[in-house]
């Protein structure tokens, strides 16, 4: 889909040593310099293996050989939108929350039933405590939560995930590896979209329709 010429998707080839070309053409950026210029604008980032081909393990040893060396963001990096990435790591460190966005919460737990389900008095900020409610109706979503993150959508990397200090992420991470360093504050944190499986993109994002039914690392 990324090679679609659909409007909001974008293709990256690997060029050495540290730069991706968009849709083959163009003057090399670095991944950094690409979500810089984007300034938050939603899109569908599909960053391609070092060869181009699909991730492979040749030697066996369990991890990809064809990936792209390890990419580390730091303070200024931000982005909305469906991020695949074929790099050996994402590394990000001193994140900034600066991105204007809108959190809900998942719903309120339930066995299937119209009678059993863990009623919540949902909090009015982020990380603050949840608490039991009295006896009301099924709450489909937490309330909105007007907040800032750093990523809101889905990131995904065929590598290693891992953050150390700062920044909020709303929405999914899928990786072969997760490393989160909760030691170090501010710890980084990642909050769950509930719209994930309920259609996507969000409103107002001019990105291909998508339904994410699975994601799998051979």
């Amino acid at each position: 889909m990324s090679r679609s010429g659909l409007a909001g998707a974008r293709y990256y080839s690997w060029i050495p040593p540290d730069g991706f070309l968009e849709g083959g053409v163009g003057p090399p950026r670095t991944f950094g310099q690409i979500f810089a210029e984007a300034d938050g604008e939603p899109a569908l980032y599909f960053f391609d293996t070092a060869d181009g081909r699909e991730p492979r393990d040749d030697d066996g040893d369990g991890t990809y050989d064809n990936l792209t060396p390890a990419i580390h963001v730091g303070a200024d990096w931000r982005g909305r939108g469906f991020l695949f990435l074929n790099a050996e790591r994402f590394s990000a460190s001193g994140l900034v929350d600066s991105l204007p966005e809108t959190l809900r919460a998942p719903a309120e737990p339930f066995a299937g039933s119209p009678h059993g389900w863990i009623d919540l008095i949902y909090p009015q900020e982020l990380d603050a405590p949840y608490r039991l409610g009295g006896p009301v109706a099924w709450s489909p979503r937490g309330p909105a939560i007007d907040s800032l993150a750093t990523f809101r959508g889905m990131l995904v990397t065929s590598g290693v995930f891992e953050a150390f200090t700062g920044g909020s992420f709303y929405g999914s991470v899928v990786a072969g590896t997760v490393v989160l360093d909760g030691a170090t504050a501010p710890a980084t944190r990642v909050y769950w979209d509930a719209s994930l499986d309920r259609g996507w993109p969000p409103d107002g994002w001019r990105i291909p329709r998508l339904i994410v039914t699975g994601v799998a690392f051979d």
